[in-house]
């Protein structure tokens, strides 16, 4: 496990978002109509909410496969860059 706490509460659902949302991992637009990761705890005395969208959420589970932990949310950048995992995001984007 890494060094970052376990919360002491956790919820994890995945809905339909209602409106646009924007996700933790890679800032882009979680737009409405798609269904996102929403994952609410309790970290050290303190309540967080993260919404993932489904590319980062798929991306943290890769990470968690291949490096043995997962990823502090918001952190997922910085620790695949450390462990010299590319980054979806960070690919150049066609369109």
């Amino acid at each position: 496990m890494s060094d970052y706490e376990t919360p002491s509460v956790y919820t994890e659902t995945h809905p339909t978002a209602a409106k646009s949302h924007r996700c933790c991992e890679c800032y882009d637009e979680i737009p409405k109509g798609a269904v996102y990761q929403h994952v609410k705890g309790l970290w050290d005395g303190r309540w967080g909410s993260f919404k993932t969208c489904e590319r980062c959420e798929s991306q943290i589970e890769d990470y968690r496969l291949q490096v043995g932990e997962q990823p502090p949310f918001g952190l997922l950048r910085d620790w695949c860059f450390n462990s010299d995992i590319k980054f979806w995001a960070d690919e150049p984007r066609t369109v």
